[in-house]
């Protein structure tokens, strides 16, 4: 009964995003145009078309789906899906291994069943190597006494988001804290050699790839902003702590989501239980050794590097980059279960920010129940598609998203160089019959929505690009 009700509340938060347009953009699109080639077997890509990192796990996954049954919002975001009830099933599998009855396994799990309407949609986002991370770090936990294993793993998982090693550093932690880490040094040695010879195979067959540049990541120093950005704005926004315009984070909803409450409330949480384990009832090293204190130093470790080495700090739209702090709650709350005298305050702030975040995502249901809002690049989509648009030149976030939107009956791509190097192709070679589109007026352009549409024939003259 409760992992169905786990299971029920994935499927609530996941449905909006996965069968609808509600939150899409031009990169998502690009790993979906990625999986249309491989299906095809135009092109075999590894990272993502123009990017020097995430390694494209999830194109490979969506690639027979796109197969069988066509490329679509459903079939591109489905695998996803499937991974976040992967997420629910080996967080179940390893709190109850730890000791957690079912209830408290249950409310533990809570945080990641139903987290607020942002990081809801970004756990089924195709990009940015959002919800791999977790089936990663989990996955990494059952393996952690096949040290091959690991190394492989986790060689995999570094090269999709870097920030997967997380796993490894809480292994060696907990290791060191139940102090076996000398006694481990051969596996471990064994886990990184392996580690290393994956990452570099997969880099040197990666050179045959579409597209591929070299791999790396995005770091910067530590600066005051990351202080600022972690705690000011994307901690509020993962746990549903404030409110949020929804369409400020690209969901297409005329809503705002969440609550400050939940954020006091929290934060008073967290002093309650750390007050319990310092001065009350102090941990148990065996309580160290488990998947609760390893679900906490993972979300301690994604907090950490987020405030260390963070390169867009302040930029509302990288939530995805403290996602996997939800582990930390989730840890917390079956560590803080196993203290009678902590379960009903921690069961309370658990259900309140569920019950706050399950509102917000019902009334996104609703809204798109009562009828979808009307997103502008879907209009543009059908606007194109009816003028028989086969070629336009867009800006980059617009146009694979087009491109995607109409099953390729428009090629879209931005003039300034794309992604998909067979979309420069084909423009380049229809040059007299791509059309563009623009975000200012110009004479004989077509206005739809924020955007115009201009004919071949509105084209400024070959000279006048020239200059």
């Amino acid at each position: 009964m409760l992992i169905a009700a786990l299971v029920a509340l994935v499927c609530v938060r996941a449905w909006v995003p996965v069968t609808t347009y509600a939150h899409f953009d031009s990169d998502q699109a690009v790993f979906g145009i990625m999986a249309s080639d491989l299906a095809a077997f135009r092109t075999f890509p590894m990272f993502m078309y123009g990017q020097r990192y995430l390694l494209a796990v999830s194109v490979w996954l969506c690639a027979p789906l796109f197969a069988a049954f066509g490329a679509s919002i459903v079939t591109l975001k489905l695998p996803m899906f499937l991974m976040n009830l992967a997420v629910v099933a080996m967080l179940w599998i390893g709190l109850r291994r730890d000791g957690i009855g079912p209830w408290g396994a249950a409310l533990a799990i809570l945080p990641f069943a139903m987290p607020a309407v942002v990081p809801g949609t970004r756990l089924v986002e195709h990009q940015g190597g959002n919800i791999e991370p977790f089936v990663f770090v989990l996955a990494a936990f059952f393996l952690r006494r096949r040290p091959i294993a690991l190394g492989a793993l986790l060689g995999v998982a570094f090269l999709n988001r870097e920030f997967s090693l997380n796993a490894f550093f809480a292994l060696l932690l907990m290791d060191f804290v139940q102090g076996r880490l000398l006694e481990r040094f051969r596996p471990h040695a064994v886990t990184t050699a392996t580690f290393g010879m994956t990452v570099a195979a997969l880099r040197t067959l990666a050179h045959w790839s579409e597209a591929y540049g070299g791999s790396t990541g995005l770091y910067r120093r530590p600066n005051v902003d990351n202080l600022v950005g972690f705690f000011g704005q994307q901690l509020a926004t993962l746990i549903g702590g404030a409110p949020r315009t929804l369409l400020d984070f690209n969901i297409i909803s005329s809503l705002t989501a969440g609550s400050s409450v939940v954020y006091v409330v929290l934060i008073a949480w967290l002093c309650v239980i750390a007050a319990v384990f310092a001065f009350r009832q102090p941990l148990e090293r065996r309580e160290l050794d488990g998947m609760s204190a390893f679900l906490v130093l993972v979300g301690i470790g994604q907090a950490a590097a987020y405030l260390l080495l963070s390169p867009y700090p302040l930029d509302k739209m990288v939530v995805r980059y403290v996602l996997l702090t939800l582990l930390a709650l989730c840890g917390l709350a079956a560590l803080a279960w196993r203290r009678p005298s902590l379960r009903l305050v921690t069961a309370g702030v658990i259900l309140l920010m569920t019950v706050v975040n399950l509102t917000g995502t019902v009334r996104l249901l609703r809204e798109y129940a009562s009828g979808p809002p009307v997103r502008p690049l879907n209009v543009l989509a059908d606007a194109l598609v009816a003028r028989r648009a086969r070629y336009v030149s867009a800006g980059y976030w617009t146009a694979f998203d087009v491109s995607f939107v109409t099953g390729e009956r428009v090629i879209a791509s931005p003039s300034g160089g794309s992604r998909v190097d067979r979309y420069d192709a084909l423009l380049a070679a229809h040059r007299d019959e791509t059309f563009t589109v623009e975000d200012r007026p110009r004479a004989g352009c077509d206005t739809v929505l924020q955007f115009q549409i201009c004919p071949p024939s509105s084209h400024p003259p070959a000279h006048a690009d020239a200059k």
